[in-house]
């Protein structure tokens, strides 16, 4: 098959499915499941490494689904009662602060002036004076 600029391309797969449609479809399905197996195994993969961080039991990846037999539709879990978390690591992030921390805290802020704003006059170029001025 000869080198085509993209608009050929386009072209061609254009006509192509004008005269076929129904391969056409068959192709664009395909495709879709596929993506949808290839994210199904990603998310797998993703809530898998979670687990592992957390320290709970892994969970074990679903599998991609075959033309043969269909996914099942599976509700998803709900979290387990371990994934609340602990107030212990919690409470620092959360502490509040004490007066003299927000006072410190202000003074160490940089203020800016305010910003004064022009009359939109002052922003358009001088008038030339016409013939009867």
């Amino acid at each position: 098959m000869a080198h085509q600029n993209p608009l050929g391309r386009i072209k061609n797969l254009a006509v192509g499915a004008w005269k076929d449609p129904r391969s056409t479809a068959e192709t664009v399905v395909a495709q879709a499941r596929g993506t949808v197996a290839l994210g199904r195994v990603v998310v797998g993969q993703v809530s898998t490494k979670i687990q592992e961080r957390r320290g709970h039991a892994t969970v074990p990846a679903p599998r991609a689904p075959t033309p043969e037999a269909p996914a099942e539709a599976e509700a998803p879990a709900a979290p387990p009662a371990e994934a609340v978390p602990n107030p212990a690591r919690v409470a620092p992030r959360v502490a509040k602060q004490t007066p003299e921390q927000k006072a410190l805290q202000q003074a160490a802020t940089p203020r800016r002036a305010p910003v004064k704003k022009a009359a939109p006059g002052a922003k358009l170029p001088p008038r030339k004076p016409s013939a009867g001025e």
